[in-house]
């Protein structure tokens, strides 16, 4: 009994520690997530972009704007980062950008069915989807949503007749659990000289700038913006990025042969759902850096999966009626590599040519 208690009298001040530290430093503002969303949330408000720091909660925050305020637009774009760019000005038409870093197909459901369950379905006009093809792999291990989504992508998928399983319990749980991780007390000893220096709220900046050189920047339309110094870095700094980023990209499509049925019943019903509402739908689907096109290009039969995405995609738009931009390809979209930003994402002047009149298609 006497080692036990003295085992305690250890281990507890040293869980105590681990535990103030990550909570004080709090190196990706799990615990901040609430005032940091309300801080962006006033500034659009007023119509004011804000200067952000890279590690905020976008799917917190996209879950307060559609749940918790009154903020709206008749045209909404949902997806990815890869879609994120996509703004108001870009689409000539009041909207609001609810894509989400990595979304997974169960991240555009669930967000679909807060707009259900809101009733702010019932006044949107348009809904452009941008479209990555790793949304029909069942197995793309992008579980994000499962901290902020799970019960509102759950009810999507019983609506289709499917039930979702979680495949973290512990991601289920929240990110609550950062508070006793040990890889997380690393980053948040790393982080806290400059925590004691500046709060990280503090990095939240109410701005009238569309663009900032440093920092990224949220326009009040949700769109989000680069950095200067990441959007117009040089063809050396941007090749770095593809070389690190290509492997892991096309070794998913090749574990990948051909799109989930599971996923593509889901896909149809989101589309189904939103049509039903006589709401307008557009598809975006954008390229990829050429060097990580080529190499699955140079292999069809290996990456067969993301070839077979863009012709079911075009197919399914053709069959009912739904205006497509882009390809994969960035050679069918007129583009090389001085249109991208790295490996995935094209910068803002080559999103405008991509969706260049879209709506009115």
């Amino acid at each position: 009994m006497k080692k036990v208690i003295k085992l305690i009298c250890i281990i507890l001040p040293l869980l105590i520690f681990v535990v103030g530290v990550n909570v004080y430093v709090d190196p990706a503002n799990t615990y901040r997530t609430i005032p940091v969303s309300n801080k962006i949330i006033s500034a659009f408000r007023s119509d004011q972009n804000m200067i952000i720091s890279e590690n905020y909660s976008d799917r917190t925050l996209i879950k307060k704007i559609i749940l918790e305020t009154d903020l709206s637009a008749p045209t909404i774009v949902m997806g990815s980062s890869r879609g994120a760019q996509i703004s108001s000005d870009i689409l000539g038409s009041e909207s609001l950008n609810t894509s989400v870093t990595a979304a997974a197909l169960e991240d555009i459901a669930a967000i679909w069915q807060m707009y259900l369950d809101s009733g702010k379905a019932d006044d949107l006009e348009n809904v452009v989807l941008s479209i990555d093809p790793w949304i029909f792999n069942e197995n793309n291990n992008e579980a994000r949503y499962q901290s902020y989504y799970y019960s509102y992508a759950k009810q999507f998928f019983r609506s289709c007749g499917l039930d979702l399983n979680t495949k973290n319990y512990l991601r289920y749980l929240g990110l609550g659990t950062n508070c006793i991780s040990v890889a997380y007390f690393q980053a948040s000893v790393k982080a806290l000289p400059g925590r004691i220096a500046q709060d990280p709220i503090e990095l939240f900046v109410p701005t009238d700038m569309p663009q900032a050189m440093g920092s990224p920047v949220l326009r009040s339309d949700n769109s989000y913006v680069y950095p200067m110094n990441y959007e117009y870095a040089e063809p050396t700094a941007v090749y770095d990025r593809v070389s690190l980023a290509l492997r892991g990209i096309v070794d998913t499509f090749e574990e990948a042969k051909h799109p989930s049925e599971r996923n593509t019943v889901v896909f149809e019903n989101l589309i189904l759902s939103m049509q039903s509402k006589g709401i307008n739908v557009y598809f975006v689907i954008s390229p990829y850096n050429p060097y990580v096109w080529d190499a699955m290009a140079a292999d069809p039969k290996r990456y067969s999966f993301i070839f077979e995405v863009e012709d079911y995609l075009k197919d399914f738009a053709g069959n009912n009626g739904i205006p497509v931009a882009g390809s994969y390809d960035p050679g069918a979209c007129g583009f090389s590599y001085g249109e991208f930003m790295d490996a995935l994402h094209i910068n803002s002047a080559a999103t405008a040519i991509l969706i260049d009149g879209l709506l009115k298609r």
